[in-house]
């Protein structure tokens, strides 16, 4: 990894630690869990997934699974951060996130 790629992702990271410190103002959110893992995410989803916000059809493209569903704030923070649209939903037990779209703490209310 070149230092440029290192400082861009280190401002990355820091940029998804906001999002989630925003998110967590509003209450609900486990920052320790999103907090400890912003550098494995936002490097997965910067440089090792084949998954661009231009090809996100794609049946090729890389899939991520987050088990830990307190990591949530983490991954949304670094989809807002690396481009990847999100759809709004102002549905019950979802939150707004600083990026200005709805989104619920965990996952599984996707689905619900």
């Amino acid at each position: 990894m070149t230092k440029q790629t290192h400082q861009q992702l280190t401002e990355r990271a820091l940029k998804v630690r906001e999002h989630i410190i925003g998110m967590s103002a509003k209450g609900g959110c486990f920052i320790g869990a999103s907090l400890s893992c912003v550098e494995l995410i936002v490097y997965l989803y910067s440089e090792w997934l084949h998954l661009h916000k231009e090809e996100l059809n794609n049946p090729g493209r890389d899939y991520f699974f987050l088990s830990k569903g307190h990591d949530v704030p983490a991954l949304y923070g670094t989809l807002a951060e690396t481009g990847i649209p999100t759809a709004p939903s102002p549905a019950l037990n979802f939150i707004p996130a600083p990026w200005g779209i709805f989104l619920p703490w965990r996952q599984e209310w996707l689905w619900t």
